[in-house]
Formats: C-alpha cells, sequence, structure tokens
C-alpha cells in the first residue's frame, strides 16, 4: 500500500505531497488522478507529469504522541492537510491533526548514491532538540513530563508537559538559593504550524543579576611616574549591585532580586517535510532594588538542518548587556544603529537522544547539557 494513499480523498484539494521509494529516491509533486485498479497516481512535478507505481513507495511507519499522552503506532495510510489514517492494532484509526503533539516517522536507508550532510533521510517533522531557550532567551517550548535537564551550571524538570522548573545550582555554593518556574499557557494549532505562549519568573535569594551599567565611577590605576596608584574618574561598566568608594574600590552588594519573563513561539512544518523552523518573540523585566527596572527584548529563529543539529539565530535589544568587546575595552554597546541591539548566532548539535553541545558568539561561547 506504502504511500499510494497518501493522496486518497486527495481529488477534494490537491496538496503538494514528497513521495519516498524503497531505493532511497524522493519525488515531489502534486497528484493529478489515481487508476483505481492499479493504484497507479499521475503526479505532477517541475519535470512534468509522472507515474508513480505504489509498490515501488516506502512503506511508512509512524508513531504519533497525543495531546492527552495516548501514543499510537502503525502504518500511514493517508495524510490529509486536516488528518492521519493509521493502520494500527486496532484497525484503521483516523487522527485529527489538531489533537497530535508529535509524529516520528520511521527512517529507513537510502540509495548507494549519496553526498555529505545527505544522512537524512524520509520525513521527520521533529528534530532531536526541542530548545527551551536559544541561549539566554526563553521559547515556548518547556521540558516534556518528567524529563531531567542537567547543564554545567544549571538544573531542570518538567513537572508536566506544560510546567517547568530550573535552578542556577552553581548559585548554591556561593549561598544563592534561586528557582525559574516556567508555565506554557497557551498551546494551538497542529503539526504543521504551533504557536505556543509561555510566561516565568526567576528569584534569587542573594546574588547580582548579569546586568551591567556604563557610568562614571572613581577608578584606581596605578601611575608608573608616581610610583602609587592614583584615583580618576572615569566611566566604567560595572555590574548591577556593585559600586566603587572614594578611593576606587570595589564595593558588591548581593540582595533579593528577580526577573519576569515571557515568550511566544510559532512553529512551523518546512515544505520538505525535514524538520521545522521557529519563530520566537520574547521580553524580560528584571528588578534590583535601587535600580531602574532593566529591560530586555528578544527575536530568535531557530532550524532544523539535519534530525540532530539546529542552528540558531538571536536578536536582542538590551542596554545592560555588553558585548565581550565592550566589556573589556570598557566602551559603550555599539550595537545596530547605535542603539543596544546585539545578535547571537551558533548551533546545537544532540550528539545522541542524551547529551547536546553548542557554539555562539556571545559569551559564554560554549554550552553544554544532558536531558535524562
Amino acid at each position: 500500500m506504502g504511500l499510494v494513499i497518501l493522496a486518497g480523498h486527495i481529488h477534494a484539494k490537491q496538496i503538494e505531497r514528497t513521495f519516498y521509494f524503497k531505493n532511497g529516491e524522493k519525488l515531489t509533486g502534486t497528484v493529478l488522478s489515481i487508476d483505481d485498479q492499479t493504484g497507479i497516481m499521475m503526479v505532477q512535478t517541475s519535470m512534468g507529469s509522472l507515474s508513480v507505481d505504489p509498490k515501488l513507495l516506502h512503506e511508512n511507519k509512524v508513531q504519533i504522541w497525543l495531546l492527552n499522552g495516548d501514543q499510537i503506532k502503525g502504518i500511514l495510510l493517508e495524510e490529509s492537510n486536516d488528518r492521519f489514517k493509521i493502520k494500527s492494532q486496532f484497525g484503521e484509526i483516523t487522527v485529527e491533526k489538531v489533537e497530535v503533539d508529535r509524529i516520528y516517522f520511521e527512517p529507513w536507508k537510502t540509495g548507494s548514491f549519496s553526498r555529505p550532510g545527505s544522512t537524512d533521510t524520509g520525513r521527520w517533522y521533529f528534530g532531536k532538540e526541542q530548545l527551551i531557550d536559544t541561549f539566554f532567551d526563553p521559547t515556548g517550548h518547556t521540558l516534556e513530563n518528567n524529563v531531567l535537564y542537567l547543564s554545567g551550571l544549571s538544573w531542570g524538570y518538567g513537572i508536566t508537559d506544560r510546567l517547568q522548573i530550573t535552578t542556577k545550582y552553581w548559585d548554591y555554593f556561593f549561598g544563592n538559593i534561586n528557582i525559574r518556574p516556567k508555565f506554557q499557557v497557551y498551546k494551538s494549532g497542529d503539526i504543521n504550524h504551533m504557536k505556543m505562549l509561555s510566561v516565568g519568573v526567576h528569584a534569587h535569594m542573594s546574588s547580582q543579576p548579569n546586568k551591567y551599567v556604563f557610568s562614571e565611577q572613581p577608578y584606581r590605576s596605578w601611575d608608573d611616574s608616581a610610583n602609587e596608584y592614583t584615583v580618576t574618574r572615569k566611566k566604567v561598566w560595572s555590574r548591577v549591585g556593585e559600586s566603587y568608594d572614594s578611593d576606587g574600590y570595589l564595593i558588591s552588594n548581593e540582595s533579593s532580586w528577580g526577573e519576569v519573563f515571557m515568550a511566544y513561539t510559532v512553529s512551523r512544518l518546512k515544505k520538505n517535510q525535514q524538520g521545522r523552523t521557529s519563530y520566537t518573540l520574547g521580553t524580560s523585566i528584571t528588578g534590583y532594588k535601587g535600580t531602574p527596572l532593566l529591560p530586555r527584548v528578544n527575536f530568535a529563529i531557530d532550524s532544523d538542518v539535519r534530525r540532530n543539529l539546529k542552528l540558531i539565530f538571536n536578536s536582542f535589544y538590551d542596554p545592560h548587556f555588553p558585548s565581550i568587546d565592550a566589556l573589556s575595552d570598557e566602551k559603550e554597546i555599539e550595537g545596530l544603529f547605535g542603539l543596544p541591539i546585539q545578535f547571537d548566532f551558533g548551533f546545537i548539535l544532540a550528539f545522541n537522544e542524551h547529551f547536546r553541545v553548542g557554539i555562539h558568539t556571545q559569551r559564554p561561547i560554549i554550552a553544554f547539557y544532558y536531558k535524562f
């Protein structure tokens, strides 16, 4: 049967499909007609009208996770814009796409000819990694139920599919107990086009936020000619919660503080049905005693380029997050159009089902974490 029935009932509304053959070849086009006796399809492609024999097509085995937690395994018999028809152990089942959380298509081996990077075959609606943040900023996704997250600096747990808790455990050694709950308040659409909104807070008992202020302060430096330290006034980056006394010595004041954040993500299946591209718009506000509210707004794009590889681009407005260059040279942020708008890009590579590693342009540059 294979993918022939993928085009069944397609007469009402023709949609473009990609057909995968047992020898690893694939063909994209629109089904024009189906022979009732042989099942042979006439498919309109960029190369013209071609006939496709269903006997040569790959039998599409799938596993579907529903939003209510149910799982279905079987052979994909039919697919439309709105639903799947599955041949399972219970017989033929119709599943509405709005009820589907995610779907997995069983991969198969390609033919003998391939090129570098062409290791992914068939359809895969989801890569191996679903980002809960784009290095710095949260997305609308949350950790799945009962998933444990562990990185070099933090850990987290998916309490439900919509509620997660994370915390920076490294700060515990410095007396800063902190907690960061995140809740997905809204999710709609189907696996072709998903929309989700998450909100959260980050509460700290005693520390300083990773935010900086560029201001004139007493600056202590060594004067070779006088063979002594001198104090002048100079504009420098000082971390929020830090100040300098009249002799130029750093004073660090730790206090309780917090952050509220929100992230809205739109995730779309790629046209070639191999992975997704997601767009996230987010904002956060940090509050620290004696300091005006510190805002941040970001827009991020992440895209599956292979099952195990995501490319990430992030742009953000944040006047209190200097770049590595600005921080080391004690100069103001030289952002886009003179505004504190900066960019970050990199990738996340899933080595296996548990370990991920990433590299990006903003500090701290290297990221790694485990999921259990």
